[in-house]
């Protein structure tokens, strides 16, 4: 299948986004939410009763979107989902480095992974300029979208 440069940065950036998502996802919700909510809490953001909160639904959200992007299900709307659980993250972080606090976990992989602030930073900004290269042009090869919509999608696409 022949695309152009950008046809193949948003599928690279579809399944990058999805994957991290995923990965992401799954590593949370294998634990109790208890253990990442306590990470949330340690962000000073929330009340205790929203990080709960939170912390059950935010790695099955994750989960959704990241599958939808893996497939190319919905893609432009779970990019830009992407795109906002992202930014969120990013916000959250700067919150933190403005405070001037330290954070044991940034909480992005669950108890696997435990990047320096300023390399989950780094690692969001990433993601978050692959979730646009999604949303713009990560319909347009081997996803689902494009299969489904059929050959007026390949006429105007």
């Amino acid at each position: 299948m022949s695309g152009s440069l950008g046809d193949w940065l948003g599928f690279l950036g579809r399944l990058a986004v999805g994957g991290a998502l995923v990965a992401a996802g799954a590593l949370k919700a294998s634990a109790p939410s208890q253990e990442f909510a306590v990470v949330i809490d340690a962000y000073r953001i929330v009340s205790p009763g929203a990080s709960l909160a939170i912390a059950a639904v935010l790695p099955w959200a994750e989960l959704v979107v990241g599958f939808c992007l893996l497939l190319g299900d919905f893609t432009r709307p779970a990019a830009a989902a992407a795109g906002g659980l992202v930014a969120s993250f990013v916000a959250a972080l700067l919150s933190v480095k403005m405070r001037h606090m330290e954070l044991p976990n940034c909480g992005c992989f669950g108890a696997a992974f435990h990047p320096s602030l300023g390399h989950a930073l780094a690692m969001d900004a990433v993601l978050f300029i692959l979730a646009y290269a999604a949303y713009s042009r990560g319909a347009r090869l081997w996803s689902w979208d494009r299969w489904a919509s059929g050959p007026a999608r390949e006429r105007h696409g």
